[in-house]
């Protein structure tokens, strides 16, 4: 089982050598740290590694039978169970507070050669020189805490130096470890390049998105603006229908042309009973076919203009159903909606070719209208009464769907909007059968 480690820092470290009085003050020297416990029998393994130049390998090992030994040594006050905690925490203290110093002290035995520090001239911190494990270097590391009065160890390491094979597998381990960085390095980079590419995709997904919602907005002012003159489309009804007082055959395609609008009419309040972030979009689509509408029916009753309206509405259906694509993309929830619109256009387009064909046919039976046009203007009357009636019908339900609605409006957001679709269908229902 690997062993828990409880502490890897680098720490810079004064390191003394026994050398001639005339060796400079020592210097800081980035060490490596690390400090480990075996989770079987509770080892702790303390381990100095020189960084820079990769020849210093120090470490020392305290076992629960050796610690007694040791604390009485260094004249310590804690049991075992509690040194590795204080240990990392004396390990730490001179990273963040700079009255203690580690320091390193290392000493040759006699008779040989003393372990000391020279500067190469392209090297500018000093470098350990070379030696193998048959120098016996006796070192120990101190933390110190410089008071004003006295310096104080805290604590001595003794420390023992690694063979030359332990030195190796070191290196080895430290080569495995800086690959693996690498290679982490490199995912890590990878994966921020992707990230990044999908981030300029977002952005202009985003960017695609804010100008087809200008573009809804402009088409929302120019239906409001359309939507100021449907009183003098009213009055050019009128008029159309005077016009049209000679032609008796037109009581029929008023009636079916009256019962479509209805039907596009029944299918407003379902555009209004859906999700209410997207009533927007709803009333941007209703005053759509509002407007298809009264189209419509200013083409029917200018129907002597013959086939230069009947082209212009055909244009006009085309460009909102071409809108109706676009504006799709920004309401997917309402995909529903939008093809039961597009039918009825479709519908309606049909209608307005069939109603092209007999056009020819009503200029032929012009002479004979003139008994049919006061039971015309009857009808129209009374589906005109009914449409009203229908009108308020339909304010009532949409003001009883509004108060179940903010009644449920915790549970209908967690449907899915088909669900919302197919609720707001079956309330409509009351509606579209009176």
């Amino acid at each position: 089982m690997a062993p828990d480690v409880l502490l890897d820092t680098t720490l810079s470290v004064a390191i003394h050598s026994a050398a001639a009085s005339s060796q400079p003050p020592p210097s800081a020297t980035p060490l490596n740290l690390t400090l480990s416990q075996s989770a079987t029998d509770s080892t702790l393994t303390f381990t100095v590694f020189d960084l820079s130049s990769q020849l210093l390998l120090l470490h020392h090992t305290q076992t629960p039978s050796s610690y007694p030994a040791f604390r009485a040594a260094q004249s310590l006050r804690i049991q075992f169970s509690a040194f590795p905690a204080h240990l990392v925490d004396l390990l730490s203290r001179p990273h963040s507070n700079p009255s203690y110093v580690a320091s390193l002290h290392l000493h040759v035995a006699p008779n040989h050669p003393s372990l000391e520090f020279h500067t190469p001239p392209e090297t500018p911190q000093p470098t350990p020189a070379h030696h193998d494990a048959s120098t016996p270097v006796h070192a120990s590391f101190r933390v110190v805490e410089m008071a004003p009065f006295k310096a104080i160890t805290h604590i001595d390491i003794p420390m023992q130096h690694a063979s030359h094979a332990q030195l190796i597998a070191t290196l080895a381990d430290l080569a495995r470890a800086g690959a693996a960085s690498a290679a982490r390095e490199r995912s890590l980079n990878q994966s921020l390049q992707s990230n990044h590419t999908d981030l300029q995709n977002v952005n202009a997904r985003v960017k695609k998105l804010e100008a087809d919602l200008s573009n809804a907005q402009r088409d929302l002012q120019h239906a409001l603006h359309e939507s100021s003159n449907c009183e003098q489309l009213r009055h050019q009804v009128a008029k159309r229908e005077d016009q049209l007082a000679q032609l008796p055959a037109q009581q029929q395609q008023i009636q079916e042309l009256t019962t479509q609008r209805d039907h596009l009419q029944s299918q407003l309040p379902v555009l209004e009973q859906t999700v209410q972030t997207h009533l927007s979009q709803i009333e941007t689509l209703k005053q759509q076919v509002e407007k298809v509408t009264q189209q419509r029916n200013e083409a029917c009753s200018e129907i002597e203009k013959g086939n230069q309206i009947i082209d212009r509405l055909h244009n006009e259906v085309r460009t909102l159903r071409s809108k109706s694509r676009i504006k799709s993309a920004l309401i997917q929830k309402q995909e529903l909606v939008i093809k039961q619109r597009d039918a009825s256009l479709s519908e309606l387009q049909r209608e307005i070719v069939r109603v092209r064909d007999r056009a020819a046919l009503l200029h032929v039976q012009k002479e004979g209208v003139d008994s049919r046009l006061n039971a015309a203007l009857t009808k129209l009357e009374e589906n005109r009464a009914v449409l009203q009636s229908d009108q308020q019908v339909i304010a009532y339900l949409n003001r009883e769907l509004n108060e179940r609605v903010m009644g449920d409006i915790g549970a209908e957001a967690a449907r899915d909007s088909g669900a919302a679709v197919d609720g707001a269908d079956v309330a409509a229902t009351p509606g579209v059968v009176s």
